[in-house]
């Protein structure tokens, strides 16, 4: 239930921040909700990329008026049916690995106690 929660919170808290912000309000987002909600690493990580993938997933079909996905397509030198994919699983990888970061800083280090 406390994976739910955060994969839902998450979501909604990056999709509000990332209206009036911008696209890396999700690093400081998902490092400190992992960080404060203690999470496992491997949840946390999963998380923050499945949550993120999915929003810019939609976003990117959403927002796209006809330029998106030719402009993304010349970027990323990829065909135009694999420019959103690829673009959301960068999203992901820069949320997955800030929400790693901070479940690993909030671990308990009782092997450093020594």
């Amino acid at each position: 239930m406390k994976n739910l929660t955060a994969f839902i919170l998450a979501a909604v808290i990056s999709v509000a921040l990332s209206l009036v912000l911008t696209w890396w309000v999700i690093a400081p987002i998902y490092f400190l909700l992992c960080y404060t909600l203690k999470l496992k690493p491997l949840i946390s990580f999963l998380a923050s990329l499945i949550s993120v993938a999915i929003i810019w997933f939609v976003a990117a079909y959403y927002f796209d008026n006809g330029l998106v996905n030719p402009l993304l397509s010349d970027i990323l030198k990829v065909g135009p049916n694999m420019a959103r994919p690829i673009s959301s699983l960068i999203g992901g990888l820069v949320a997955g690995i800030f929400g790693l970061s901070g479940s690993l800083l909030s671990a308990d280090k009782h092997y450093m106690n020594a």
